[in-house]
Parts: structure tokens; sequence; C-alpha cells
């Protein structure tokens, strides 16, 4: 996890250089044996999102960085446990919704901030965008490797 071993890293980071915003689960290892970031999440410039409760409480299994060369990760936290999410039934293909838990839960949440702010700011760099993540979250005056910056404010972020 040192940002530019695993191919999955290598591709993103290719695409941050190349203007795409990366957004991307930090993982469900805190738990588990490996009980640290996944990749890409340990790209230079991917926004590796973190899960928060409804309370902003660090999920459980929300995997902590940092990264092998000593980066803060994850960047931020969007809420990811007990989130309801659209599902499909796998036999019937009807369509429902259940509550799910998990940082790719958290994900698309940041992803839909990311949109926002650059929908706001068309002409903004990937690296405006994550300081706007960075610097408008909870946490941004200490951050550290289980938050990150803190749970993400799209509304001061996008002020910015």
């Amino acid at each position: 996890m040192d940002g530019k071993t695993a191919v999955t890293t290598k591709a993103a980071n290719r695409a941050t250089a190349l203007g795409v915003v990366v957004v991307n689960a930090a993982g469900n290892e805190r738990r588990n044996a490996w009980a640290h970031i996944i990749a890409p999440a340990d790209g230079f410039d991917v926004i590796a999102v973190g899960a928060v409760d409804a309370n902003g409480n660090l999920a459980s299994f929300s995997s902590p960085g940092p990264t092998a060369d000593g980066r803060i990760k994850p960047e931020v936290c969007a809420m990811g446990v007990r989130t309801i999410v659209a599902a499909s039934g796998a036999t019937t293909g009807d369509a429902y919704y259940q509550w799910g838990s998990g940082t790719s839960y958290a994900t698309p949440l940041v992803a839909g901030v990311v949109a926002l702010l650059l929908e706001a700011h068309p002409a903004w760099t990937v690296a405006q965008v994550r300081d706007a993540l960075m610097s408008t979250a909870s946490r941004a005056a200490s951050p550290g490797n289980d938050y990150g910056w803190g749970v993400v404010n799209a509304a001061a972020a996008v002020k910015k």
C-alpha cells in the first residue's frame, strides 16, 4: 500500500494524472487480519473513503491508514452504516431497497459531492477538489488514520 505498486493503484494514479477525480472505498478490513486500506485507496491523489454511522461514529469495519509510506488515509468519511441501498431480487429480478453497510456504500455519497463540486467549479483540478473536501470536513483541524479529515461537508466544500 505504497501508492505505486498495485496494478489498480497504478491505473488510478494515471487517471488522476489525466485530471479524473478518483473516489475509492478505503475497505472493510479493520476487523480482519489485513486491517488496513485496500488498493487503489492508497493512490497518491485517490480520495479514499471511510464509513461512519448516522451519529458520525467510525464504523467498526472501516479500514484505517496509513499508507506504507506514511500518508494519512482515508481522506474523508461518509455514511456507510445501515445505509438504504437499491437492490434487485436474485431470482425474480424485482427491484427493492435494503439496508447495507460498508465503505462501498459511503463512497458513492462522496462521489456525488465530487460531482456537485465539479458542476459548481468545472475548471477545478483534482487537487482543488481534494482540498475542498478535506479542508472543510469535520476533523480538518486534526486529521488522522481513522477518519482522515473527517465527514464530508458538501455545502462548505462548494463554497471553498
